[in-house]
C-alpha cells in the first residue's frame, strides 16, 4: 500500500512537471528578443509566435527614446543589433541594407517572412532611429561600428526615387504613397544630423535628394484646391483625403504635419492639423499604436515640440 502511495505521488509529480514544461513552452522568452521588449511596452505578447513588423518596432523605439525612458535604452541597443544583424544582403529585389517582417517563435527561433509592407518606410524611421538614439543617448560606439550598414540602409531612399522625385514603397511598385516620400524626407535630414554628430564627411548628394522629394512632395502630393494632401498617386491619380474618415485619409496628412513639409509657411499645416484634432482626437485612444504615436508627434510638431 504505501509503495502504491509512493508510486501515485512520484506519478503525479512527473505529470505537473510536465504540463508546467508545455505551458513554458509555449510563452515566448521575450528578454532573450528586444524587439518582443520594445512590443511590451505597448501590448500583451501572443503565446505562441509574435509578427515583428519593423517599421512599427522603429516607431516604438523612437518614441521610448523621445520619452526618454532610459530603463528600456539598453533594450533599444539591443534591438538596433539585432536590425542590423537582420539586414539582407541582398533581398528578394537584389537590393541589400532591407530587412523583412519576421516571426518569432515560443522556442525562440525566428522566421524570416520575405516581405515587408513598404521597403522605404522600414529603412526611413530606422535611420529616424539612429539619430535619435545617437541625439539621446551620446552612444556612438555602436553605430560608428555599423557605418557601411548604415550607408546600406539609407541609399534605399535614393535607389527608389522616381524622376518627379517621389519614393516608391518598393522596387517595381506603381503606388506612390504621401507616407513613404515625407518619412524618407525626415529620414534624410535625420541622416544629416547623425553624420554630423558622428563627425562623418559628407557631400550634397543627400542635401539634393531631399530637394528633389520635398519639390515632388509639394508639386505632386500637395492639393491646392482642398489644402490637404493627395495620400495616394497611382498611375497619376491623386486620391483627395476624407478627413471626417481617419485611416487612411486623416491618418496620412499626419506625415506632412510630423516632416515639416512647409506649404505657405506652415498654414496649410497648422490649418489641416486644427482640422483633424478636432474631428478626431477625443477618438485617438481607439487607434492603433502606431497611429497613436504618430497622432501625438503630429501634436507637438503643432504645439511648437517639432520632433524632428
Amino acid at each position: 500500500m504505501f509503495n502504491k502511495t509512493v508510486n501515485l505521488i512520484i506519478s503525479f509529480l512527473v505529470f505537473s512537471l510536465i504540463c508546467l514544461s508545455t505551458v513554458y513552452s509555449n510563452k515566448i522568452n521575450i528578454n532573450a528578443k528586444p524587439a518582443l521588449l520594445i512590443i511590451k511596452q505597448y501590448r500583451t505578447i501572443n503565446k505562441n509566435f509574435e509578427i515583428v513588423v519593423p517599421y512599427v518596432v522603429n516607431l516604438m523605439a523612437i518614441d521610448l527614446i523621445i520619452k526618454k525612458k532610459m530603463k528600456v535604452t539598453k533594450t533599444v541597443k539591443r534591438y538596433i543589433e539585432w536590425y542590423l544583424d537582420h539586414l539582407n544582403y541582398p533581398d528578394k529585389f537584389s537590393l541589400t541594407g532591407t530587412i523583412y517582417d519576421y516571426k518569432i517563435y515560443s522556442d525562440g527561433s525566428e522566421e524570416s517572412l520575405e516581405s515587408s509592407d513598404s521597403v522605404v518606410a522600414y529603412s526611413a524611421t530606422f535611420i529616424m532611429l539612429l539619430y535619435k538614439y545617437a541625439f539621446i543617448t551620446k552612444d556612438y560606439a555602436l553605430l560608428k561600428k555599423n557605418r557601411k550598414k548604415i550607408a546600406d540602409i539609407a541609399y534605399v531612399i535614393p535607389f527608389l526615387q522616381e524622376t518627379n522625385g517621389l519614393i516608391k514603397s518598393i522596387p517595381g511598385g506603381n503606388k506612390l504613397l504621401l507616407k513613404d516620400s515625407c518619412l524618407s524626407y525626415t529620414a534624410i535630414k535625420s541622416l544629416q544630423k547623425l553624420y554630423k554628430i558622428l563627425k562623418w564627411k559628407t557631400n550634397d548628394f543627400y542635401s539634393k535628394i531631399n530637394k528633389k522629394i520635398l519639390n515632388g512632395i509639394q508639386m505632386n502630393f500637395y492639393n491646392k484646391e482642398n489644402n490637404n494632401f493627395y495620400w495616394n498617386i497611382e498611375f497619376d491619380a491623386g486620391k483627395s483625403p476624407v478627413l471626417k474618415k481617419f485611416y487612411p485619409d486623416a491618418y496620412s496628412q499626419l506625415f506632412p504635419i510630423i516632416s515639416g513639409i512647409q506649404i505657405n509657411n506652415d498654414i496649410v499645416l497648422k490649418n489641416l492639423w486644427d482640422h483633424i484634432h478636432l474631428i478626431h482626437s477625443k477618438r485617438s485612444d481607439q487607434f492603433i499604436i502606431e497611429q497613436k504615436i504618430l497622432f501625438k508627434w503630429a501634436e507637438g510638431y503643432n504645439s511648437g515640440e517639432k520632433i524632428w
